[in-house]
This record gives C-alpha cells, sequence and structure tokens, in this order.
C-alpha cells in the first residue's frame, strides 16, 4: 500500500465493511471479496500495522464514540452505526478473544454497549 494513501485506509475499510452487509448479494459479495484482496494487500505490504490492528483500533475508537452516536435522533445513522461495529467484529474473528483480552477495550466495549442498551430502553 503506499504511503500517501495510508489516511485513507480507515475510511476505505469503513466503506468497505458497510457495503458487506448490504441487502443486494451482488454488493455485499464484491465487498467480501474487496476486503479479502485488500486484506491480503494490506498484511503483505511492508508496513508495521497488519490489517487486524488497524481493525482492533477501529472497533476502539467506534466503542469510544457509540454513546454520542446513539444520542442522535437519525435512528438510520444509529442503526448504521451498529452494523459498522458489528461489521468490525465479524472480520476479526479469532481477534475478537484477544481484543476481549484487553482491559481498555473490553471496558470501552461493553461500557458503549450498556449506554446504548440505556438510550434504547
Amino acid at each position: 500500500m503506499h504511503r500517501t494513501l495510508t489516511t485513507s485506509t480507515p475510511r476505505l475499510l469503513e466503506c468497505l465493511v458497510t457495503l458487506s452487509d448490504d441487502d443486494y448479494p451482488l454488493i455485499s459479495n464484491s465487498a467480501h471479496y474487496a476486503i479479502t484482496v485488500f486484506s491480503q494487500c494490506y498484511d503483505s505490504d511492508r508496513s508495521d500495522v497488519r490489517l487486524s490492528s488497524l481493525l482492533e483500533g477501529r472497533v476502539h475508537s467506534l466503542c469510544s464514540a457509540l454513546p454520542r452516536l446513539m444520542r442522535q435522533n437519525n435512528d438510520q445513522r444509529k442503526v448504521a452505526t451498529l452494523q459498522l461495529l458489528s461489521g468490525y467484529l465479524q472480520l476479526l474473528k479469532s481477534r475478537v478473544e484477544a481484543l476481549t483480552h484487553s482491559h481498555a477495550h473490553l471496558s470501552r466495549l461493553i461500557i458503549a454497549l450498556v449506554q446504548v442498551l440505556y438510550v434504547i430502553y
């Protein structure tokens, strides 16, 4: 991956994860394929950061912002945010366990989810 595109990487990943949950199978399957290719290219690069580390960082950031995002009036945005979090966690697969071993990550995730439940009910 080109160094000049590294700042765009999280946004690209967010778009692909969002599209991977699309209702249309063609779009969803294309996004899953793009994520696979992106993962292979990203991890084969000489970068010090693996895709799983980037995903973990995105989960951490999203969990930090989740309570604020859930207080918005836009229900469609709330659902999209929760789907994005779910998509990140699905991509992490076996790394989710490692993520939950980190006290900081687990704490943020639990607090964010409890606050989401509080806002919903």
